[in-house]
């Protein structure tokens, strides 16, 4: 997913920032851009129009948004046609730059949901740079494969029980829908975004990809090596990541940091001492003991029976690690938890997940992980990381594995499992706290990538795009003609959080901190 930075504030602020809004549709009036296409393209129009507007004001300032329609059987140009969703936002002056193509995460996110957000923090790349949004298929506007699903209505059963449902429900969405899954994976995804940048006459495009879209540019550097200029990858998630198989192993990673910059800061240490031990007690206890509790809603204030376990505050935790802002909470929270008080770990849960899920179509989602990442160790060796001590529990993969036999997709081009191989100018970005795509899987695709730069953030978690200079550094990439010239030093002032020692804040900084923190802005 992709998401949002904002500065420290009080705690309730800081988890109320989650909760954000979705555009609503109204009426459009049109405009026409004409097809410069290539040989064995068909020629194609896309019809701009006025974009959708949010309590009567522009939902993306300055943006058009369009349609594009194609076969969802490439190769069956007669047969069933889907729509693709398209925004635009023109530059600001006219240039011969080529655009930006900006690809959401998810996988499952719609990218013209993170509009808004990318032309704020990128606004002084508009000045000279187009910049594109287009629904993935099955996202979005663009004939979306959506679940509509409650994660809060089984919050009162085991894991394990509460998966089986999900899956009985998942079974009746991908059953109600009539498109052909093996159409809805990454290589047909990337073939819709060269039809557009056809369609809208651009000789070559830059990328900009975050956590699953980073894949979809991988896959667009394979296939049409020619047509892209640079791109830059925040969060890098290849197909060699396997979801959900390393994802205790990535996240565990992500808490131990926690944990000890928790110990390099005196009052964190003081107010919480022995914290990850403790943590791992309470796992065990609730693991044996499990509990049923009623908990409010933080939005709704409505009560809930919660079943909580070692796999459910796992993930409560989790969740948490995604969000700079929610981990300066987390120690507070888990002790917390320890000492029998749930509700803040649940309240960061339960606002995170009112935010993300409407956002996500979870049976493309879903058609993703099971025709990729459960099939790459049928055609590459699998990674194996390093002996590590899990901080975190999970329900067993083989029931995700298991849930895939509802899905018959398969990628037929075994080189789409193959190590990613360019000359293009490639900027890869983690986040050092990152719990789903950290450092090393971008260490992984950078020996394949020659002109590429890797900058780790010390104080990022997942994406990094907006945080302190960031934003800078990447206009810097695209606007240099050597992009290996980027001085990152001004990106180190962004250090891990300052951690909450009580609802009133963070405590003082201390010299363990040398006196550096940026508030990721």
């Amino acid at each position: 997913m992709v998401r949002m930075h904002s500065p420290h504030r009080p705690l309730a602020m800081v988890v109320a920032a989650l909760v954000f809004w979705l555009i609503n549709t109204t009426s459009f009036a049109q405009t026409m851009v004409t097809d410069l296409s290539t040989t064995g393209i068909d020629k194609q129009n896309v019809i701009f129009t006025d974009c959708p507007r949010l309590n009567d004001k522009p939902s993306v300032y300055g943006a058009e948004c369009g349609t594009l329609q194609l076969a969802e059987n490439p190769h069956q140009t007669a047969g069933k046609q889907i729509v693709l969703n398209i925004m635009r936002v023109p530059a600001i002056e006219d240039s011969q730059l080529p655009p930006i193509f900006f690809l959401a995460g998810g996988p499952g996110q719609a990218s013209t949901d993170i509009a808004s957000v990318i032309r704020q923090q990128f606004s002084s790349l508009l000045k000279n740079h187009d910049f594109v949004f287009v629904d993935q298929r099955g996202t979005g506007f663009s004939n979306p494969l959506n679940c509509d699903s409650d994660p809060f209505k089984t919050a009162s059963l085991p894991p394990l029980e509460a998966a089986l449902l999900a899956n009985e429900k998942l079974q009746q969405c991908i059953d109600g829908y009539d498109s052909d899954l093996s159409f809805y994976t990454t290589p047909y995804a990337v073939k819709d975004l060269e039809r557009v940048r056809l369609a809208l006459g651009y000789q070559s495009i830059n990328m900009w990809g975050a956590s699953y879209g980073t894949r979809v540019i991988l896959e667009y550097l394979r296939q049409y090596p020619n047509a892209i200029n640079r791109a830059v990858l925040d969060g890098v998630a290849p197909v060699a990541i396997e979801l959900p198989t390393h994802v205790i192993a990535d996240s565990s990673r992500s808490l131990a940091k926690v944990f000890e910059h928790c110990r390099q800061q005196p009052q964190c240490r003081t107010n919480f001492a022995d914290l990850q031990s403790r943590w791992m007690t309470l796992l065990t206890t609730l693991k044996k003991q499990p509990q049923r509790i009623e908990l409010k809603h933080p939005r709704t204030e409505k009560s809930r029976q919660v079943y909580i376990d070692d796999v459910v505050i796992s993930s409560w935790v989790r969740f948490s690690l995604y969000v700079r802002d929610l981990t300066a909470i987390i120690p507070l929270a888990i002790n917390r938890a320890i000492n029998a008080d749930f509700s803040m770990l649940y309240s960061m849960q339960a606002l995170g997940l009112d935010s993300v899920n409407p956002g996500i179509s979870e049976v493309m989602q879903f058609n993703i992980l099971c025709a990729e990442d459960n099939q790459y160790r049928h055609h590459q060796r699998a990674f194996e990381q390093k002996a590590h001590f899990s901080l975190l529990s999970a329900v067993d993969n083989g029931v995700f594995n298991r849930s895939c036999k509802m899905i018959s997709s398969r990628i037929a081009d075994r080189a789409y499992f193959d190590p990613p191989q360019s000359e293009v100018p490639v900027l890869l970005l983690s986040g050092d706290i990152d719990p789903a795509t950290p450092p090393h899987w971008a260490e992984r695709v950078k020996e394949g990538l020659p002109q590429s730069q890797h900058i780790i953030v010390a104080g990022g978690h997942h994406n990094v795009s907006g945080l302190g200079c960031m934003p800078k550094l990447i206009q810097q990439f695209y606007s240099l003609k050597n992009a290996t010239l980027i001085d990152t030093n001004c990106i180190k002032n962004v250090m891990p959080n300052h951690y909450f020692i009580d609802s009133a804040g963070p405590g003082l900084l201390s010299p363990a901190t040398d006196g550096r923190r940026d508030s990721g802005d």
